[in-house]
C-alpha cells in the first residue's frame, strides 16, 4: 500500500495543473468533467449557427469526427441544402470510413491525398473536380 501512496503523491501534481488546463476530453461525460463546459457548449452553438446560414462551406483536414456531439450537430446541419462540407482525409482508409459516416449525404465531399493535406493539394483537388461532378 506504502508504493501506491507513493505513485499517487507523485502523480497528484500533474492532475492539478492538468485540471486548470481549457482541455475538453473526448469523452461522453464531457460536459461533466471540464469546469470550461459553458465554453465547450457556446462554441458547439456558434458552430451550429454557422453550419445553418446559406451558402456555407465547412472544410476540415485530418478531422476523425470521432465526438459523437460534433459529428452529431455536423450530420444534422446537412439537412441545410446549401450547406457543403469537404472532408480531408488523411489516407485512402480513412476516406471510405468517412464516405460511409457520411454516405446518407449528397452535400459531403471526402478527398484523400497521397501526400501531406495542404490548401494548395485542397484547392486543386476541388476546383478541378467542380467542373466534372459539380461538387460546389
Amino acid at each position: 500500500m506504502v508504493g501506491l501512496q507513493a505513485d499517487i503523491a507523485e502523480i497528484e501534481p500533474f492532475w492539478d495543473a492538468y485540471d486548470k488546463l481549457p482541455i475538453v476530453n473526448p469523452t461522453k461525460w464531457k460536459f461533466h468533467e471540464t469546469v470550461f463546459e459553458e465554453h465547450y457548449y457556446q462554441m458547439l452553438r456558434l458552430l451550429s449557427y454557422e453550419l445553418e446560414k446559406q451558402n456555407t462551406v465547412l472544410i476540415t483536414f485530418g478531422f476523425s469526427f470521432s465526438d459523437e456531439h460534433i459529428l452529431h450537430l455536423v450530420q444534422r446541419s446537412l439537412s441545410n441544402p446549401t450547406l457543403q462540407l469537404f472532408v480531408c482525409c488523411f489516407n485512402e482508409s480513412e476516406k471510405n470510413v468517412m464516405e460511409a459516416r457520411f454516405s446518407e449525404y449528397s452535400n459531403v465531399v471526402c478527398i484523400a491525398f497521397d501526400e501531406d493535406l495542404d490548401f494548395t493539394k485542397f484547392n486543386s483537388e476541388v476546383f478541378t473536380s467542380a467542373g466534372t461532378s459539380g461538387a460546389i
